[in-house]
């Protein structure tokens, strides 16, 4: 073989070398750049999927605290019925209790009256029965 068959043959490695290399390269550059714009793609439905899940979280935090607020309302109107139906009973139990006190009074009054008629009836009593001792004796003597 001569020189210049080997420096062509070196020349023709080389070029096809060169060759594969600019290919393997391109090749290379290719699937880079569909990766890059895969993983931008991903980036971008992350990021609407983000935005999307974070707009649903904001609006069940938003109906949650309407949903307590109602419930807050709802349980205070409740509450509040309560509180007015026991003002009722306990000013009826109040004028019940006037009343009994005004009974008891009353009672009171009649059985004091009815002592003292009682004890006019003793005095009384014990007077026809003097009487009648002395009406007994003096018609023993």
């Amino acid at each position: 073989m001569d020189w210049w068959q080997t420096a062509g043959l070196m020349a023709t490695l080389v070029l096809t070398g060169t060759a594969v290399a600019t290919f393997g390269w391109r090749v290379l550059r290719q699937e880079t750049d569909k990766l890059r714009r895969e993983t931008e793609s991903l980036r971008e439905e992350s990021r609407r999927a983000h935005a999307r899940i974070g707009g649903e979280i904001t609006q069940l935090g938003s109906d949650l605290r309407g949903e307590i607020s109602r419930l807050r309302k709802d349980q205070d109107a409740a509450l509040g019925r309560v509180r007015d139906e026991l003002r009722g009973e306990m000013a009826q139990l109040r004028d019940g209790q006037a009343s009994l006190r005004d009974g008891q009074a009353s009672l009171r009054e009649g059985l004091g009256e009815v002592r003292g008629e009682l004890r006019g009836l003793t005095h009384s009593m014990l007077a026809l029965r003097e009487d009648f001792r002395a009406h007994v004796l003096a018609g023993a003597d």
